[in-house]
């Protein structure tokens, strides 16, 4: 009789051994991984790119598994990267049960995004003990032209003196845009290899044989930082010399600007002038 109810107790035991993980994984999928918005459902969170700069270190060298591990402590964090170190336990459910068809566009993304920058787009002027300043300053209220949010990061140089700071390619692409924008005032825009396209605004003057259809190489010099914009063709000084950089991405059939801070922050390591002596 005792050995009877023994076996009873040690198969009812096996049974939970056995079934309670499966049932909890089932209570998380359909809590949690079941409600992991796909890529296209995501714009907002994937512009606004709330990811500590840390996060992205060394990123130039990732290849196909770190932007994999990247897209899912991506969506972990319900796109809040706010740690320096990986997000998403080696052992959890999460991981498990996350499926490719879920996480790889997120990758594929962050790939074509990243994967063709290879230098901070401002050279730095070692005559200066102050370097390039900046802020996330991404959804910020702008007023010229109607009340808009800022699009990108502005870049503050230590002299308000245009001519003075190179602005270069952060990528190998080709020039699509060139000309004068009322907002941007003299700006470029760079379509890397990936399909990122990369805007360069504010500009004083571009760098000689710059036209649309040139293929340039990262680190070209495109032009100097200025202060054009906000009126006609010519306008210059309705605020501080800067580079007003952005960064778009296509999303179905538009193009949705995305932060820069993050990525900058990550690769805050100026060209020397060097390069153009």
């Amino acid at each position: 009789m005792k050995r009877r109810i023994f076996w009873k107790k040690f198969l009812v035991c096996m049974i939970l051994f056995f079934w309670t993980p499966f049932l909890c994984g089932l209570l998380f999928w359909k809590m949690e991984v079941k409600k992991v918005p796909k890529w296209e459902h995501n714009t907002e969170n994937i512009r606004d790119f709330q990811v500590v700069p840390k996060r992205l270190a060394g990123f130039e060298t990732w290849g196909k598994d770190e932007y994999e591990e990247f897209a899912k402590d991506f969506l972990y964090a319900d796109g809040k990267l706010e740690k320096t170190s990986k997000s998403l336990p080696s052992l959890s459910w999460y991981r498990i049960l996350l499926e490719r068809e879920t996480w790889e566009p997120y990758a594929v993304y962050y790939q074509k995004l990243l994967s063709g920058i290879k230098c901070f787009p401002v050279v730095s002027d070692k005559k200066e003990k102050e370097g390039i300043s900046f802020k996330d300053s991404w959804g910020m209220s702008r007023s010229y032209g109607g009340k808009r949010l800022h699009e990108g990061t502005d870049l503050m140089p230590p002299k308000n003196q245009r001519d003075t700071f190179a602005v270069v390619s952060v990528c190998d692409g080709v020039v699509e845009k060139i000309g004068w924008l009322e907002l941007g005032g003299y700006r470029i825009g760079i379509r890397s290899k990936t399909g990122t396209y990369f805007y360069y605004a504010h500009l004083s003057s571009y760098a000689e044989g710059m036209k649309q259809g040139k293929t340039v190489k990262a680190g070209e010099l495109l032009g100097y930082m200025g202060d054009s914009g906000y009126g006609k063709e010519g306008t210059v000084g309705k605020f501080p010399v800067h580079l007003h950089f952005g960064i778009y991405f296509t999303a179905g059939d538009k193009e949705i600007s995305v932060n820069p801070y993050p990525i900058l922050k990550a690769m805050e390591k100026p060209l020397s002038t060097a390069r153009f002596l």
